[in-house]
């Protein structure tokens, strides 16, 4: 698993699970493991639902994947992430 401390360094960032998920695809549910599950666009529920766990501790309620750049905490990294690939659909639609 890779650590992005600044991401703003890279430029824009392209992030897809393993799973086939994009990364910034957390609504309505943030388990990639299960692709059926995503719901192929990144919109504003997907911003909604990081920007509700920022400064929460990682949990059941606010899982790991929201930790978009993989700080280890959910902070305002997460939230411009999520804001920046707003649009994204999948090919599939």
């Amino acid at each position: 698993q890779s650590t992005v401390s600044h991401p703003e360094e890279y430029g824009r960032m392209v992030l897809i699970s393993s799973a086939g998920c994009f990364f910034a695809d957390v609504h309505p549910n943030t388990n990639h493991a299960n692709p059926e599950a995503c719901d192929g666009d990144v919109d504003i529920a997907d911003v909604q639902r990081v920007a509700g766990c920022w400064m929460q501790p990682i949990n059941v309620l606010c899982p790991g994947e929201i930790d978009l750049d993989q700080s280890g905490q959910i902070d305002v990294g997460d939230i411009q992430l999520a804001a920046e690939n707003w649009g994204w659909r999948s090919s599939d639609q």
